[in-house]
């Protein structure tokens, strides 16, 4: 499934806006998605290469690193305010971090016609690296 991407612009994907108190908790959650640092996802990413977990252990080991799925193009540009940049395309939408109950962070591209495409949970963030874990793909991104 191929989303065509991220924005917050109201006008352009037909939302409502959420009520002064909801937007705040929805912003908070997002200036708080670093995952296992504190390191924030705001920041220009660009795929690297997908890693399958070989042993299902949900863990990125450096012998799994060392054979990665290479060919795949992702981009994304995520903003401190939700709205976002993001695929190959570069179409813009939003994005989404939520808190499951067992305390992941799900990581949720929607398009501008609130299309949503879940994207794994937040694996880990450092000041060069996002990696997402969906299944058993890691999606390694760097900085830009």
């Amino acid at each position: 499934m191929l989303i065509a991407a991220c924005s917050n612009n109201s006008n352009a994907t037909n939302e409502k806006p959420l009520a002064n108190n909801a937007q705040a908790n929805v912003q908070q959650e997002i200036i708080n998605a670093s995952s296992s640092s504190d390191e924030s996802i705001v920041g220009e990413w660009k795929l690297l290469y997908w890693v399958k977990d070989k042993n299902e252990n949900k863990q990125l080991e450096d012998e799994e690193r060392k054979d990665p799925i290479a060919g795949a193009e992702d981009y994304m540009k995520l903003n401190s305010d939700g709205s976002c940049l993001c695929l190959v395309f570069k179409q813009k939408g939003r994005y989404e971090v939520n808190t499951n109950s067992d305390g992941k962070k799900m990581f949720t591209l929607i398009d501008v016609n609130n299309n949503r495409a879940p994207k794994g949970h937040i694996y880990s963030v450092t000041k060069d690296e996002f990696i997402l874990l969906d299944g058993l793909i890691f999606r390694v991104y760097k900085r830009i």
